[in-house]
C-alpha cells in the first residue's frame, strides 16, 4: 500500500504543474479542466475549457507570476497539501460527479487526489475559487482575441 504525505503550506512554492479537472453531471459539456504547466522557458501556460464549454473551444494562454502566486494562494489558505492521497467514491452513486487534483512542485512534491461523489475538506471553496481564478483568464484571453479581429 503506498502512502501519502500531507504537504505543509510551506511546500507549497515553484509549481512545475497543475491540473483540476471536475464534472457537474452527465449533460454535454458537464465538466471542467484547467492546466497550467511551467515551459522550459520558464513561462507558464494556460489550457482551459470552463464548465459547459464545448472541449473544441478550451484555450492556451501564457500567464504571468501573479496568476501562479493567486493559485498558490488558494491551495495556502484551503491547506489543499492535505488532499494528497485522498481518493474516495460513493461506489452506490451511478451517476454522480468526480474530480481529479495533480499538481507537481520543483521541489519533487506533488499532491494528487480524486473523488467521486466524495470530496476532501474545503472542496467546494476551492472549487469555486479556482473557478473564478481561471474564469478571469480565459474570458481576459476571449476579450483580447475579439479585440483583434
Amino acid at each position: 500500500m503506498m502512502m501519502f504525505r500531507w504537504l505543509s503550506n510551506s511546500q507549497l512554492h515553484h509549481v512545475e504543474s497543475f491540473s483540476f479537472f471536475y464534472s457537474t453531471g452527465t449533460m454535454i459539456n458537464a465538466f471542467a479542466g484547467y492546466k497550467l504547466t511551467r515551459e522550459k522557458t520558464g513561462v507558464y501556460t494556460v489550457t482551459l475549457c470552463p464548465d459547459g464549454v464545448d472541449p473544441e473551444d478550451t484555450v492556451t494562454i501564457t500567464v504571468d507570476d501573479s496568476f501562479v502566486q493567486r493559485l498558490l494562494n488558494i491551495l495556502r489558505q484551503y491547506h489543499v497539501g492535505h488532499w494528497n492521497g485522498f481518493n474516495k467514491s460513493n461506489r452506490y452513486v451511478k451517476d454522480g460527479n468526480s474530480f481529479s487534483l495533480n499538481v507537481s512542485f520543483q521541489n519533487g512534491r506533488s499532491i494528487d487526489s480524486h473523488g467521486y461523489m466524495r470530496w476532501p475538506k474545503h472542496y467546494k471553496e476551492v472549487r469555486v475559487s479556482l473557478d473564478k481564478l481561471f474564469l478571469e483568464a480565459y474570458h481576459h484571453s476571449n476579450n483580447l482575441n475579439s479585440e483583434g479581429t
